[in-house]
């Protein structure tokens, strides 16, 4: 167990909207892609939602990987693993802030790397993780309808459930991100956890029956209304604009269909849903790009929400590695040095005199 895990520690800060900050140490555990490997037409993605590393431009690696010898999706090339995406399999939203599909390369190839987590939570030799970035872009369901946690899509395809398991009917055996995340040995350290679905406090909705899943996303109670997301680094006591909520997404989340933010102060961050139920049993609870979290919520069905997995694992079977330390309010000095759009500067309603108006004015 690296000796540098520790609980997250929670400091007073004057620059943060809740005055906290928090650290959390890290750790690397499973792979999945990440960064995209292009030549140098590339330009997809503002350079403000860009995180450091996630744009490798290398013309002649390009090259070598459309001319390599794939078995399925993925190939490695001098030691290192790669994973290609067709057009027909991403998200292709012609949006503003979605990937640009300007770039319209008929495979885009992306790095397979580590994935790095932040400690929420060690107990014994057991600790909480939560992604440090939103990794993929799935909705909470594949269909708008009346759904819970426990019917969800987005459970089945965290935890390669079958079809059985979901109210779409659609089969993840062996192919949820557990199994393509992580191997043999670590989803064996990975722990079944109780996962509590409380019925949303705002609005009653009942958010379905308590279930037992190695991963999963986290509810309201876990991220800002209880001593638990106190615990956890969140500001625990109401729903501000917490920066220790606010978090970015990989870019190949970014070529899955994850918007990202244009307003200044944010820019850059991604929105997450949450398993709590919003304000109807169609709706789930999400945390935006400010980090506040809104309990009335998104549709179910929403395509542009990353996901941010969690889990609890045994340090002692999951052969972790030490990956530094975040700071909560590192993502405020982030956003001051990307390529911002401003923030609209609102004013209060004028009435004046017209008398080609119904009324005078």
């Amino acid at each position: 167990i690296p000796e540098d895990i520790h609980l997250p520690l929670i400091e007073a800060c004057e620059e943060s909207p809740t005055g906290l900050k928090t650290t959390w140490s890290c750790v690397w555990f499973g792979r999945y892609p990440s960064a995209e490997v292009v030549d140098s037409a590339w330009s997809a993605v503002d350079d403000y939602a860009l995180d450091p590393g996630d744009v490798i431009r290398d013309a002649g690696l390009y090259e070598r990987l459309t001319e390599a010898d794939w078995q399925g999706d993925t190939v490695v090339l001098d030691g290192v693993a790669y994973r290609r995406v067709g057009l027909d399999r991403a998200a292709g939203q012609k949006r503003p802030q979605h990937y640009g599909w300007a770039y319209d390369r008929p495979w885009h190839y992306f790095e397979i790397s580590s994935i790095r987590w932040r400690v929420l939570d060690v107990q014994g030799e057991r600790a909480l993780l939560l992604a440090d970035r939103m990794i993929d872009c799935v909705p909470f369901n594949a269909a708008d309808e009346d759904v819970a946690w426990q019917d969800c899509t987005l459970r089945s395809w965290l935890n390669g459930y079958g079809g059985g398991a979901n109210r779409e009917g659609m089969d993840f055996a062996g192919k949820g991100l557990i199994d393509l995340a992580f191997t043999d040995r670590e989803r064996e350290a990975i722990l079944t956890t109780l996962c509590e679905n409380a019925d949303n406090s705002t609005y009653g909705t009942d958010s379905g029956e308590d279930t037992r899943d190695k991963l999963f996303i986290l509810s309201n109670s876990e991220a800002f209304e209880s001593e638990t997301a106190g615990r956890y680094g969140f500001e625990p006591n109401s729903d501000h604009d917490d920066p220790a909520r606010r978090f970015t997404s990989t870019l190949y989340a970014k070529l899955m269909g994850t918007w990202w933010s244009p307003v200044e102060d944010y820019a850059g961050n991604s929105f997450w849903c949450m398993r709590t139920s919003g304000y109807t049993s169609r709706s789930v609870t999400y945390v935006c790009d400010f980090g506040y979290i809104y309990s009335k919520g998104a549709l179910v069905n929403c395509a542009d929400a990353g996901v941010l997995p969690a889990m609890w694992v045994d340090l002692r079977a999951a052969d972790v590695e030490y990956a530094a330390e975040v700071v909560s309010t590192d993502i405020i000095h982030a956003a001051e040095q990307g390529n911002r759009f401003p923030v609209p500067q609102l004013r209060a309603p004028v009435r004046v005199a017209d008398e080609a108006a119904p009324g005078g004015s």
